[in-house]
């Protein structure tokens, strides 16, 4: 787009934006909460060149502790409450649609919905659809309660891709992700992450989606892959609902 139009647009967010809020329900992890948010920043100056504070979105930010421990089962009954009232307390606050970035979450989505009455952004179905363009085989970097539930294998295989989910690379992802879940640094997990990726493309597996929000801080340290970033795509969508929202309000 045009600078003069992406400005042209930012001028009319400036004037409009507070008809139109976006809710984010983070936490999940605590650790890619932040992260998003930026990304959500940048799709505004990336989609209609955003410059000025005045410019970016009402956003609304629920950082939600939730009932989930690492290596241990879920309690989906929990966690499945314990989204829904964030979600609830979002819509309380009179936000238009809200993003979770976290794939695990999106598992109880089908069953909140229709008590939530609010639209909630399908992070997995975007991330699939992008992951499938050109594609024949695509990897999934996931949590383990990701790849049980199983929503990304789904969707690549309604559309004719095959997931490849290795399992002498996945002791490598749950690695990475403790790891980064105590804090580590995300430079200091390179080589680890480099052997995940070679794994992949020794399988012949050039396209890994990168479907825990946590692991995209790994994404540009030396390992050569096409990822599809499902927080990126998360943030890009939401922004582009953003827009189409605040442009059918002025109709």
């Amino acid at each position: 787009m045009p600078l003069a139009e992406k400005g042209d647009l930012a001028r009319r967010a400036t004037t409009e934006s507070i008809l139109i809020t976006i809710g984010i329900l983070g936490g999940m992890g605590p650790g890619s909460t932040a992260p998003f948010l930026d990304r959500v920043y940048a799709e505004c100056q990336s989609q209609y060149g955003a410059s000025r504070d005045a410019d970016y979105p009402h956003i609304l930010l629920y950082s939600l502790p939730t009932p989930y421990e690492d290596g241990r089962d879920i309690d989906h009954g929990a966690m499945r409450a314990a989204i829904a009232g964030g979600v609830r307390r979002l819509a309380l606050a009179c936000v238009d649609f809200v993003a979770v970035p976290c794939s695990t979450a999106h598992r109880y989505f089908d069953e909140i919905r229709p008590h939530v009455g609010i639209p909630l952004m399908d992070m997995v179905a975007a991330t699939v659809v992008k992951a499938c363009e050109g594609a024949t085989r695509v990897g999934v970097l996931a949590t383990p309660e990701t790849l049980a539930w199983g929503g990304y294998r789904a969707g690549l295989l309604k559309n004719g891709v095959e997931p490849v989910v290795l399992e002498a690379a996945q002791p490598l992802v749950d690695h990475v992700l403790a790891r980064l879940t105590e804090g580590a640094r995300p430079v200091d997990l390179a080589d680890t992450w480099r052997s995940i990726v070679r794994l992949y493309r020794e399988r012949g597996v050039e396209r890994l989606i990168v479907g825990c929000t946590d692991l995209s801080a790994m994404i540009g340290l030396g390992a050569e892959a096409e990822f599809v970033d499902a927080a990126h795509i998360l943030a890009r969508i939401s922004v582009a609902e953003y827009v189409r929202r605040r442009e059918t309000s002025r109709a």
